[in-house]
Formats: C-alpha cells, structure tokens, sequence
C-alpha cells in the first residue's frame, strides 16, 4: 500500500489539475472502496497484496486532492481554521483506528477491518454530495486535459525505485543499481518535463526559495515525526511495558493533536504562516534536546514530554506549511502543489525511518561488543536515534533562519 502511494502522488495531483479535485476525490474514494471490498474477500496472500496495493493508489488521490476540496469550500481568511478541524478529525481516527483494528482481529475477524471502509466510503461521499455547491471552485482550470504519459511513467520509475532502495538499503548492491535507476529516471524526467507543453511535473513550483525552503523543512519534520514509532517499542524493549500500556500511553497524544489542531490553524488565520511555524519548530526543538541534555539517564517524562512536544508541533508546521503553499498555488498546478508536499512528507518519512533503524542497529551492535545486554544495547541505539531527532530540529530551524533572512534582504513577499 505504501509503495502504490509513494509511486502515484504526483500523477494524482496532476489528475486533479487536469480533470477537477472534486472529481478526483471521488474517483479515488470509490476505487479505495472497491479495493477493501476486494481484500475483504482476498482468497490468497498474493491477492490481498495486490488489493492493498490498489488501496495505496486510490488513496493517494483521496489524500493530494481533500485540501483543495476543503479549502475550496471556505473563506480564504478561515483556511487555516478548516484545515486545523479536518487534521483534528484525521487524528481522532487515527488514535481509534488501531484500538478498533484490534478488537476486530482479536474478537470477529481480520476480513472485517476491510469491510468497515464500505460505509464509512458511503458516509464521506454522502456529506460530499450535501455540501458540493452549483460552482465547483476546484474543478480543472485548464481546458487543456492532455496527458503526460512519458512524464508519468518516469515519475513511477523514480519514485518506486528510489523508495525500494530506502527500504532495502541492507542489501548493497541492490540499493546502489536501484540508485543508479532512480537518478537516471530523475535526469529523464526533468528533461522530458521542461519541453512538454502541458507537462505532469511543472518545475515553475520549484523556483520560489521559500516553498523549496518549506517544503524542506516538512522533509526534515516528517523524518522527525516517524521517530516517534521507536518510541513505543523502546518502552517495550527496554522499559518492559507491555504492549497494551505502551498504546495507552501513546494515545493522550493523538488527542493532544486533536485538541491543538484547530487552535493552531487559527493562529496561522490570524498571523500567517511565520508565527505559528516559527512556534511549531522551537517547540519541536525543545522536546528532542532536553533528551540530549539529559543523557545518558533518560527519565520517562522527558521520553513523554518530547512526544507531547512532537505532537503539538505537527499541525503548527505541516497545517501551515500546507496552507500556505495551497493559498499562494495557481489555480491550474494546486493539485501538484499538494501532491509536491505529499511527496516530501513521504519521501522524508522514508529517508527517516531507514536512518533510525540503521542507527538504531549500529547501537545496538556496538553496545554488544562491548558487552551490555540486549536490552541495555537497544537504550544505546534509541539514543542514537534521539540525537538524529535532535540534530533534524536544529537543521529545519536553520533553513528557516535562512529563507527569512533571504526574503527580508533579496525577495520580500507576504506571509499571510
């Protein structure tokens, strides 16, 4: 499912420019439904891979082009505030979704997880339906729909290639052919892009230092944001809790998300996107270098208080990093501006989680030789990672250090 995501989100942006957000969103909700009917009845594991792999395409579409669907449907000096409420919705499921998940495996059957997205698919459509207006405001904004096939292929051949090798980067000489492909693919597709004249990847969206600039820094927070995954197993492996209390405790923090989420989109209304993610990274960067300050004892609240500090931060810097390149978009690439910050978010979740883990293994490996146990070497691979965490934050506080000085002294432009 994750690949299938990762290969097609700038190819679903793109749909969305050419052929309507609205459109798209409902095309992707009705496929992400006929997919989870599909795995709910999968005969064979081989069939249920491939279901979840539609499932990630389908999704894909439902994720890059629900902004512009929202944000269309308000004012543009509440934006912020809508974005803020569906982020909180989004993080109330997400904190449910596995207890559910859960109950359901454990009590009735796997099968049924699958066929729970048939109704709630059947909800999202219906309050689509109730609240869509006589004018679509994302619908497509050119009249030229044609298709960039060659750019479309190019784009899954560099996005699958260099995400494989991500992920498989413990076999060597597979990472670096897979590399080699990806990079090759890159080079093809900026070539094939910058002479087609209604190209998939439009390169104009990347001339702006300050969106580059942003976009960075969510790299970087998304690389941040995927740490937290160790946290939970670091309080198994090493604390000794149990599974169960180790979810309990991470719960409280989705909630935390929920709760701020809105506040934090209305400060981005009020203030623009300087202040709350200006906010947003001090904050980030508090939480993870009273880790490093407190080393080598790491007490549980400073582990639970980094946690909160991530999760007050995530909608102060992706919530207005989110509205904010949406709002200044053309209307005709809003669709590939979205999936542009998609793909950074993946692309740096990825790049994170293969770094944690390789540290997380060195430290381990390391503490081994010189004799700690299994469970004090994992303590010395997750500090590892918390230091990684912790150097992350400082780099995104300097390019944001950075794209302010630019714009001040070279290219001023409004923040709000």
């Amino acid at each position: 499912m994750f690949l299938g995501m990762a290969c097609f989100v700038i190819a679903s942006g793109r749909l969305g420019d050419c052929f309507g957000h609205r459109k798209t969103f409902v095309w992707g909700t009705l496929c992400f439904t006929g997919a989870s009917l599909m795995a709910s009845m999968a005969p064979t594991i081989n069939f249920l891979i491939a279901a979840r792999a539609l499932q990630g395409i389908a999704s894909v579409c439902i994720t890059v082009s629900s902004p512009n669907v929202v944000m269309a449907t308000s004012a543009k000096a509440k934006q912020g505030t809508t974005v803020g409420i569906v982020m909180s919705i989004a993080s109330i499921f997400t904190v449910i979704g596995p207890f559910i998940g859960g109950l359901f495996v454990q009590f009735l059957s796997w099968r049924l997880i699958f066929m729970l997205n048939l109704p709630l698919s059947a909800v999202t459509l219906s309050c689509l339906y109730i609240g869509s207006t006589k004018t679509d405001s994302s619908a497509p904004s050119s009249k030229d729909s044609t298709w960039d096939w060659l750019g479309f292929l190019l784009s899954i051949c560099f996005l699958l290639s260099l995400n494989i090798a991500l992920m498989e980067y413990s076999n060597e000489l597979k990472t670096y052919i897979l590399l080699s492909i990806s990079l090759t693919s890159v080079v093809s597709f900026y070539y094939v892009e910058t002479r087609h004249h209604n190209p998939m990847f439009d390169f104009e969206l990347m001339k702006d230092i300050k969106l580059v600039a942003y976009r960075l820094i969510l790299f970087f927070f998304q690389a941040i944001f995927l740490s937290s995954t160790f946290f939970s197993i670091y309080l198994q492996n090493y604390l000794g809790f149990t599974p169960m209390l180790a979810g309990a405790l991470a719960t409280p923090f989705g909630l935390l998300i929920a709760l701020s989420a809105p506040l934090s989109g209305k400060i981005y209304d009020f203030y623009g996107v300087r202040m709350p993610l200006f906010l947003g990274l001090i904050i980030l960067f508090i939480g993870f270098w009273q880790t490093i300050f407190l080393l080598p004892s790491f007490p549980l609240w400073a582990l639970l208080f980094a946690n909160a500090c991530l999760s007050i931060s995530l909608f102060l810097i992706t919530g207005s990093i989110r509205a904010y390149v949406l709002q200044g978009a053309p209307a005709h690439n809003k669709g590939l501006a979205s999936a542009i910050l998609s793909s950074s978010r993946q692309i740096g979740g990825t790049i994170g989680i293969s770094l944690f883990t390789l540290l997380q293994t060195y430290g381990m490996n390391s503490a081994r030789l010189t004799g700690e146990t299994v469970r004090h070497s994992y303590f010395y691979g997750f500090r590892l990672a918390l230091t990684l965490s912790a150097a992350l934050s400082a780099i995104a506080i300097l390019i944001y250090i950075f794209v302010e000085i630019y714009s001040h002294f070279f290219e001023p432009i409004e923040t709000s």
